[in-house]
C-alpha cells in the first residue's frame, strides 16, 4: 500500500484531513484504524443480535403452533462472538448421517401421503 492510498482511507473512514494524516505516526494512524474496526465490528454485531432476536421471537410465535420453542438465541444462528461454541460444525458418523437421512425421508412420505390422500398432490 502507498501513502496515498492510506491517505484515501484517513480521508474516507476516519474524516482526517491531509495535513493530520501526514502528521500521524504509523503507530497512530494503526491505532486509529483499529478504533474504526472495532467500532464498525460492534455495529455490526448489534445489528445481527437484534435480527437474531427478532427471528427468535418470530420462530417461538410459530413454536407455540408447533410445540416447541427456543429459548436461546444461539440455537437459531450461532456467531463467532458467542461463548457456547456448541453451535460449530461438527463431524458426523455414517449413522448420525443415515439417521438423519431416514428422518428427511420421512417427513416427505409423509407430506406427500397427505397430498396424496388430500387430492392436491401432483
Amino acid at each position: 500500500m502507498d501513502f496515498d492510498y492510506l491517505c484515501g482511507i484517513a480521508i474516507n473512514r476516519l474524516h482526517i484531513n491531509v495535513k493530520d494524516f501526514y502528521r500521524l505516526t504509523p503507530r497512530e494512524f494503526a491505532h486509529a484504524i483499529k478504533d474504526y474496526n472495532e467500532i464498525n465490528t460492534l455495529n455490526y454485531r448489534t445489528l445481527y443480535e437484534v435480527e437474531r432476536f427478532g427471528l427468535r421471537h418470530h420462530w417461538n410465535m410459530q413454536g407455540k403452533f408447533l410445540k416447541r420453542g427456543i429459548k436461546e438465541d444461539e440455537k437459531i444462528q450461532g456467531f463467532s462472538w458467542d461463548k457456547n461454541k456448541s453451535t460449530e460444525a461438527k463431524n458426523q458418523t455414517v449413522d448420525e448421517m443415515k439417521h438423519a437421512l431416514q428422518g428427511i425421508a420421512r417427513y416427505f412420505k409423509k407430506d406427500k401421503d397427505k397430498k396424496d390422500k388430500d387430492g392436491s398432490g401432483i
